[in-house]
């Protein structure tokens, strides 16, 4: 475009005048003006929530329903030990399907067969029906005690 079709071309020739009392407007300022603005606020976190992978379970095997429910009754007879256990459960995700494998480790407090739930000593609730092991230092010394001795007493 030349300076004949440019309707604000008078305007390009007027001199720069600052206005008295104001500060100049540093160069770091002035670029903020011109940043990208986000439109999407928000998108990335919704791409990075997408692509986030989640495990799927569809419950212990009948394998490891009856051991877990030995293992259960085990510890309900030593519920007054407070015993420390292990148990690696199934955590349902909150935002999408499937969840994630996490490790509990405490001692137990309680043990609800209604709802087949446990209760550790610092209020942490596992469900039954989502857990996958459980171990608990008792039940190598009970396999232990089984074991025959040899007439030392030696194992």
């Amino acid at each position: 475009m030349n300076e004949k079709d440019n309707p604000y071309a008078d305007l390009l020739k007027i001199p720069y005048r600052p206005i008295p009392g104001r500060p100049k407007m540093s160069l770091h300022d002035r670029a903020a003006q011109f940043a990208p603005f986000a439109a999407l606020t928000g998108f990335e976190d919704e791409i990075a929530e997408t692509a986030r992978l989640t495990d799927s379970f569809s419950g212990p095997d009948e394998e490891q329903i009856k051991m877990l429910n030995e293992r259960m009754q085990f510890l309900k007879e030593h519920l007054s030990e407070r015993p420390y256990i292990t148990a690696i459960c199934f955590r349902k995700d909150e935002k999408k399907e499937g969840g994630a494998f996490i490790t509990v480790e405490g001692n137990l407090k309680y043990l609800n067969e209604t709802d087949r739930t446990i209760t550790m000593t610092d209020g942490k609730k596992l469900d039954l029906d989502l857990m996958l092991r459980l171990e608990c230092p008792l039940f190598l010394q009970t396999i232990a005690d089984r074991l025959p001795r040899d007439e030392e007493g030696k194992g």
